[in-house]
């Protein structure tokens, strides 16, 4: 699958917040909004989504933000077992106290 053939695909779109955030792209583009506001749209019961925007507004230094789509994930069915896979948990844990 490709973002062509499925544009609105929530794996597509992650895999594509992966490649931004990893590769450091995602400072010169204002892509993720865009990205996100469909994320939000069409995979809201997804933790990654909230787990991936919680890193990129972790990264932009929008911490409230960032707490804010990190509780939503938390909070969805698997969120926990998520942020703990991605090596979330226990940073957003260690912070809180």
């Amino acid at each position: 699958l490709s973002r062509s053939a499925a544009p609105d695909n929530p794996g597509i779109l992650l895999t594509r917040v992966e490649y931004l955030i990893n590769s450091g792209r995602w400072q010169d583009t204002d892509e993720l909004a865009g990205i996100f506001a469909t994320l939000r749209e069409r995979g809201p019961l997804y933790p990654q989504v909230w787990a991936m925007e919680a890193v990129w507004h972790g990264l932009s230094g929008e911490i409230e933000l960032a707490e804010n789509a990190a509780r939503t994930g938390l909070a969805l069915d698997g969120g926990p077992q998520i942020f703990r896979n991605m090596g979330l948990l226990r940073e957003i844990t260690e912070n809180d106290q």
